[in-house]
């Protein structure tokens, strides 16, 4: 099942295996990438993974993985860049805005140990979880 084990370090040294293409990222102008595009069987999930080793000539080499087979190398690279947008975004939305701050508190709570999270409704009063009820609509 499994060949013969290659280095994906050496596999980045071998310069005349490269296709060289403008980048797809968005933002970048004038920037030419050399890539090389590989299908093996990585062990760590034993399954054939897609490989690519891109060459971007300010940045550096950075190496992609994908289970998709059929994704092409610059599609690959062009989602990588779309990766630290989406990044920025949820940074944005926490820190400006102070979306997913809403911390659950009600009054008539029992104080609870941080980190244990074990609240037992079922062992409570009748009133106790309508209260409840009602905050989680509200």
């Amino acid at each position: 099942m499994y060949g013969t084990k290659v280095r994906l370090k050496d596999l980045a040294q071998d310069k005349s295996a490269f296709i060289c293409a403008p980048s797809p990222v968005y933002g970048e102008r004038d920037v030419t990438v050399r890539y090389r595009v590989l299908d093996l069987m990585w062990r760590p999930v034993g399954c054939i993974m897609r490989f690519c080793i891109v060459h971007r000539p300010v940045r550096g080499t950075i190496f992609l993985l994908s289970t998709d087979t059929a994704l092409q190398a610059l599609q690959m690279l062009e989602l990588y860049g779309y990766r630290f947008k989406i990044a920025l975004r949820f940074r944005q939305a926490v820190h400006v805005i102070g979306a997913y701050a809403y911390h659950f508190w009600m009054a008539d709570m029992k104080p609870v140990r941080r980190g244990s999270g074990e609240q037992y409704l079922h062992k409570t009063s009748d009133t106790y979880r309508q209260a409840v009820r009602r905050k989680l609509r509200a």
